[in-house]
């Protein structure tokens, strides 16, 4: 690796036939199989000094970046002169020493990042403040992705280290490469219970300065759905392979009431690139508990236009109307009254409002247990928006302004234009990945290694 790092080229001249050309690149590995030999896949190498920053090796990592280290290795060189590599690297500029020393310290300012992609315990917290005292400026760099170290130790929730560099000075106002701020890597990241993770989020987002939550929970970034809050991110992720038919009962509800909370409601009237707020948005997943505790917040936005000029309550109606109406018409048969009664009656039973069932053929637990709600993720949005009409039976509907229909229209003209090149370029990269790997630094390849480490 040291020779590789150097920029010298080493001519080697092939034994034998290097193989296949795929792609228009020689396979080794396939000529080595066929002639029994075992031929390992040459990965990416990383430095050792980041190595040791992950490990949370204090003495390592004070070996590394002391003198000891470069007299070791030139010590090494000096040992084994004769040795070819050794011999080109002495000819690269500045001779031996200075490829020894540009190979140590290879992406040093990274170390910090490397700390906090560690496992969080008194070793990685001790390297963690001497680093910030000793390489105060590696605070302030970015990855190849543009997390600084704070940004990352938000995405992996890793509380006692955001407290260091938040004590270091590190900036809170960070975004990283598609616009994501620190309260963005937050709610990215997936929650195996919301009941448990749900103390840690609070925590974390009173670590932030009061004076910068409101920005904060305004910001939009540029992944999808494009445009999009903190917010508007957590419910594209959440919901939007829900199925609208099946209610939801995971308590949601309590992580969106602690984001308002937070945010003041700010973010529940912008939209996103699709033209849609928040409650528009809740209202197409069927998120009835959501919209709620959103129109406790803020219930004048039942009537806030999106940007096809529809208001929450006029998409609930919608679409209770095409399922419970449109999709049952009424029977045209003989008996046309009986049947409607059958269907009104029906419909009665699912909700849990009607019940002709005699008392003496009733079961002895109904008469001590609530009747089940079997009603379907559009009926209680729209039971939820009708309550909410009528407590703001006053609110005058909110137009949507011509500059926000205008920046819709021109982010999915821009979209379908671009979609052919998009395309292309996502070929092109899942081609160069599958050939030669994943590039990026060292915090983009052990970044989801520190998303299954254990959160602290």
């Amino acid at each position: 690796m040291l020779v590789k790092k150097s920029g010298v080229k080493v001519p080697e001249k092939p034994k034998y036939y290097q193989g296949l050309s795929v792609h228009g690149k020689k396979r080794a590995d396939w000529a080595s199989a066929g002639r029994d030999m075992q031929c390992e896949p040459e990965g990416e190498k990383h430095p050792p000094l980041l190595h040791a920053a992950r490990l949370a090796s204090q003495d390592s990592v004070k070996w590394f970046l002391g003198e000891t280290a470069l007299h070791c290795y030139s010590e090494f060189a000096d040992n084994h002169r004769d040795d070819v590599q050794i011999q080109h690297l002495s000819m690269a500029k500045g001779g031996l020493e200075a490829s020894i020393t540009k190979w140590l310290n290879l992406r040093s300012h990274l170390l910090i990042h490397c700390v906090v992609l560690g496992k969080t315990n008194e070793d990685s917290l001790q390297l963690l403040r001497y680093l910030c005292k000793t390489h105060p400026e590696s605070i302030y760099h970015r990855s190849a992705s543009g997390l600084t170290p704070l940004q990352l130790a938000f995405s992996l929730h890793r509380t006692e280290m955001i407290q260091v560099l938040l004590e270091a000075g590190a900036d809170q106002t960070c975004r990283n490469n598609v616009g994501n701020n620190i309260v963005h890597s937050i709610l990215s990241s997936t929650f195996t219970s919301i009941e448990k993770d749900l103390p840690r989020i609070r925590n974390l987002f009173s670590l932030i300065d009061p004076r910068l939550l409101v920005s904060l929970f305004t910001e939009r970034t540029t992944v999808l759905p494009g445009a999009a809050t903190p917010l508007a991110c957590w419910l594209y992720t959440s919901f939007q392979h829900h199925n609208t038919e099946t209610p939801w009962s995971d308590g949601r509800e309590a992580l969106v009431h602690a984001i308002l909370e937070f945010s003041k409601g700010e973010d529940l009237g912008l939209v996103n690139s699709e033209g849609d707020t928040p409650l528009h948005a809740a209202v197409r997943y069927g998120a009835d508990a959501v919209l709620r505790t959103m129109l406790e917040c803020r219930p004048e936005l039942l009537f806030r236009e999106n940007a096809t000029g529809r208001t929450p309550y006029e998409m609930a109606e919608n679409a209770y109307l095409s399922r419970e109406v449109f999709s049952d018409p009424p029977s045209l048969s003989v008996s046309p009254g009986k049947q409607n009664a059958g269907s009104r009656r029906s419909r009665f039973h699912r909700s849990g409002q009607y019940d002709d069932t005699s008392v003496l053929n009733k079961q002895p637990q109904s008469f001590v247990e609530d009747p089940k709600d079997e009603r379907t993720g559009t009926e209680k949005v729209w039971q939820i928006c009708q309550n909410f009409a009528h407590t703001a039976r006053d609110t005058k509907r909110k137009l949507v302004s011509l500059v926000e229909a205008n920046e819709v229209a021109k982010r999915l003209a821009s979209r379908k234009g671009a979609r052919g090149e998009v395309r292309a370029e996502l070929d092109t990269e899942k081609k160069e990945q599958d050939d030669k790997g994943v590039k990026g630094d060292e915090v983009d390849v052990w970044f989801e290694m520190g998303l299954q480490a254990d959160r602290t």
